[in-house]
């Protein structure tokens, strides 16, 4: 009886010893699992890389800082890579220094990189990569861009309604259809308050240079123009408008000035967060921010007479209700109509925009 009794005992403990076991290992199991998915989501990551420094008070710093937010409501952290070039090299060497950090999202910010920026994601297949377009590209690569066209459109009609000797002027890089289009929305709103306003365009051949665009906005004053638009990477045409005491509309950052009319406020958190609510739904077509969502806004710095400010939120308004700034009739600067009266420009034509309008004069070129 007492081997019996040993016995049942040696069994109990046996199917005991069972039981905890299987307790114990169900809840490893759950620890590691909760311990692993929190690990996870602690790694979970996005990358954005940028042509230059996040900390530039222009283009780079005004992306950085808007998908950092969005990256932080998603509990999730943003990797900058800067100053990458746009070949595909440099552009390579970046997403590798991404992928080591595993981050699975890339977005490239520099529209002058696309087509090299897709050759480079192609040959990595598990990563999601995002390129901003400045211009048309067939480039195999998920696309977002900007309608800039309908801002400096706003911007020219409040150089319109600012300006006293009916000379604006304008401070772009390079030629492109992408920039010319926004050059000659400007051009279009300022003649729309002013028929024959005269809009002086210079060039300073790079998106950042500093000596040119001082040098620029010395050479605008000079010829009497007061009121200044723009587009570059950083502040130094604000700074030196500011300091000659021109009118300007700014792009990215507000620049504390009296002169500062309004600004061009690109907001990329707006922008970010439709295109992750866009990939979550499954949307593969390009998206392309505006007015009518807030992707793109102008916002005024000093108010408009009662006259002024009637004008401009009309624009808005029409521009918002599906109003297309390319409404012809267009003549270009050499006299020839490009968009007949009430006909809007085709998608081909603005995507190979390579003229001026009317009223538009190249200075020192």
């Amino acid at each position: 009886m007492k081997n019996s009794r040993d016995e049942d005992l040696a069994k109990r403990f046996y199917f005991l010893n069972i039981a905890v076991s299987i307790v114990l290992l169900i809840v490893i199991v759950i620890s590691i699992f909760q311990f692993g998915a929190a690990t996870f989501e602690g790694q979970k990551a996005i990358g954005i890389i940028l042509p230059g420094k996040t900390d530039d008070f222009g283009w780079n710093q005004s992306q950085y800082e808007g998908l950092n937010r969005v990256a932080s409501r998603l509990n999730m952290e943003l990797i900058p890579v800067e100053e990458v070039k746009a070949d595909k090299r440099s552009l390579a060497t970046a997403v590798d220094k991404l992928v080591k950090r595993r981050v699975k999202t890339v977005f490239f910010s520099n529209s002058e990189s696309l087509d090299n920026a897709a050759e480079v994601s192609q040959t990595r297949r598990n990563i999601s990569f995002f390129g901003i377009e400045a211009e048309k590209s067939d480039a195999k690569i998920q696309k977002y861009a900007i309608r800039y066209a309908e801002a400096y459109y706003l911007a020219g009609i409040i150089a319109g309604l600012k300006t006293s000797t009916n000379k604006v002027g304008f401070i772009a890089p390079h030629a492109s259809p992408n920039i010319n289009q926004m050059i000659n929305a400007f051009a279009l709103g300022a003649r729309k308050i002013r028929s024959d306003a005269q809009i002086f365009l210079i060039w300073t051949g790079e998106f950042k240079s500093p000596t040119h665009e001082e040098q620029a906005v010395r050479d605008l004053k000079a010829n009497n123009i007061d009121v200044i638009s723009y587009f570059a990477d950083g502040g130094t045409i604000a700074d030196a408008a500011a300091r000659a005491r021109i009118d300007f509309i700014s792009i990215f950052s507000t620049h504390q000035s009296v002169h500062n009319l309004a600004t061009i406020t690109v907001n990329w958190e707006n922008i970010y967060t439709n295109i992750f609510r866009r990939e979550k739904a499954g949307i593969k077509t390009p998206y392309t921010a505006s007015i009518a969502d807030r992707g793109i806004e102008v916002i005024l710095n000093q108010k408009l007479n009662a006259r002024g400010a009637a004008i401009f939120e009309a624009e808005v308004f029409e521009i918002k209700d599906g109003k297309n700034v390319f409404t012809g009739p267009i003549t270009d600067n050499r006299g020839i109509m490009r968009v007949g009266a009430n006909e809007v420009i085709s998608r081909r034509n603005l995507d190979k925009m390579g003229y001026l309008v009317e009223g538009v004069k190249t200075l020192g070129n």
